[in-house]
């Protein structure tokens, strides 16, 4: 079937139509004629064998009174026998008359020519003088019986062929029966496989549009839109292709803006918060408790505006199509301790006891990004934990894994946002109200970051507060 044929998916559907439907519509007509010609052949055949049946009946009949009228003739010699009997040969020659040639066999027409024979026969004896026909009685008594039997001959001929015709039409019947069984089981397995082809044939573009439809889904604006198929699928596939290319512009013009924003923001606020640890230090000269106060809240407050903008160049690292991962070995309780001492101070402005129980550990991997992933996890525990609060950090090795459980005792997550958690800019219902707001990346470069070490990160559902389980595998472990 040519491209030009399928020009279109209503061309297709009813091309497929045409071709399921015409096969059976033709085993139809057939059976239809076949029953249609078989009907016919019997009507004609029931007629012609009852119309046999009939004249048999009435020659029999008209032959026993043309016996019984001549042998009273020859018992009385009366002539008003002998004129009834001339009326008795009249009713046999139309009785012989009603016979059809066509409808007769050979042996049917035999005994008819022999018994028109012997009746001219008898009628041309009878109608001699009385006084010839008393010495031809041996003759004319032996004829009758004749007579008689061949009558009966031909009516048993005719029950005969009634059931003769009667077993050609049941042969016919099954002979047909089994042609029609031949045909419908050669057009049904062909028809289904006709059905089979264009279902393929009209399914097959739609399920590539629709694996197309879900990778946009899952953010991949990367593979153009292949879809084979009629022109109008195809048509729609070509504006899909141009979605795609339009997101992936937008998702690019995305990651861009991020990027010059947050690299644009981190000179002035370098000079922020260096300027507010050089007035804590009293570098210029001595403060008093409430100058030190506020100096001391500016640059708390410039480091964690700072770790949000580095937040947000990690989340356009993220969004590229495979973040560049070092691979070196890495000591992780190393990591895990430079991410504890580096919130340390955040920590203490909230008197959180800030607890660490980490054993050696060593992956295949990135110090620095791992790195940023403990953060992001650390911050969220202190941000959320309340004024006087735990946060603590364990590493631990299980199963060729090492294993990073961080938790606090702050309001904690719920269960049905445990898994929304980790989407890019999802706050929760327990967010932070404090004087800088967060951006909800944090967690979703975490988890971008953990895959790509070909770990897994999970927050697990816990009765009091927060707890986030960090999996990577061991060094030598894959």
């Amino acid at each position: 079937m040519t491209r030009r044929r399928l020009s279109s998916l209503l061309l297709l559907l009813l091309a497929g139509y045409a071709l399921v439907i015409l096969p059976l519509l033709a085993v139809l007509v057939t059976a239809y004629r076949a029953v249609e010609g078989m009907t016919e052949q019997s009507v004609q055949s029931i007629r012609a064998q009852v119309a046999e049946t009939h004249a048999s009946l009435r020659l029999v009949e008209d032959t026993a009174d043309l016996e019984r009228s001549a042998r009273q003739y020859l018992l009385v010699n009366d002539p008003d026998f002998l004129a009834l009997l001339r009326q008795r040969h009249e009713g046999f020659l139309k009785a012989l008359g009603s016979f059809r040639a066509e409808d007769l066999n050979a042996e049917q027409m035999r005994m008819l020519d022999r018994l028109r024979d012997v009746e001219n026969n008898l009628f041309v004896t009878l109608n001699e003088p009385i006084d010839t026909l008393r010495g031809r009685q041996d003759i004319l008594l032996p004829w009758l019986s004749e007579l008689t039997a061949l009558a009966r001959n031909v009516l048993l001929e005719s029950n005969k062929q009634v059931n003769i015709a009667a077993d050609s039409l049941q042969v016919q019947a099954a002979a047909e029966r089994h042609r029609l069984t031949i045909i419908a089981s050669t057009v049904i397995p062909v028809v289904a496989l006709v059905a089979a082809l264009f279902t393929w044939l009209i399914s097959r573009p739609i399920r590539q549009i629709d694996r197309a439809i879900h990778r946009l889904g899952d953010g991949d604006f990367t593979t153009p839109l292949q879809v084979s198929g009629p022109a109008d699928i195809q048509a729609l596939a070509v504006r899909l292709d141009w979605l795609r290319r339009r997101l992936m512009e937008l998702e690019e013009q995305k990651i861009n803006f991020l990027r010059h924003v947050s690299h644009d923001l981190k000179t002035p606020l370098t000079a922020i918060r260096e300027g507010s640890q050089l007035l804590q230090e009293e570098v210029i000269g001595p403060l008093n408790e409430e100058q030190v106060e506020i100096a001391r809240i500016v640059c708390q407050n410039s480091l964690q505006l700072q770790k949000q903008i580095e937040d947000l160049l990690n989340f356009s690292v993220t969004q590229a199509p495979a973040p560049f991962i070092e691979h070196r070995p890495v000591q992780l309780d190393r990591v895990l301790r430079r991410a504890v001492e580096d919130n340390w101070l955040a920590a203490r402005g909230k008197s959180i006891q800030l607890g660490s129980r980490l054993v050696e550990a060593t992956i295949i991997g990135d110090a620095e990004k791992l790195r940023v992933i403990f953060d992001n996890l650390l911050s969220n525990a202190i941000k959320y934990a309340p004024e006087g609060g735990q946060v603590a950090v364990a590493l631990g090795r299980e199963n060729g894994e090492a294993v990073i459980d961080v938790t606090d005792d702050g309001p904690g997550i719920p269960p049905e946002e445990l898994e929304r958690i980790f989407a890019p800019f999802y706050q929760a219902q327990n967010t932070h109200s404090g004087p800088v707001k967060g951006t909800g990346i944090g967690l979703s470069i975490a988890q971008e970051y953990t895959r790509a070490h070909e770990g897994q990160i999970k927050a697990i559902d816990v009765e009091h507060g927060a707890h986030f389980q960090v999996r990577l595998p061991l060094a030598g472990s894959r």
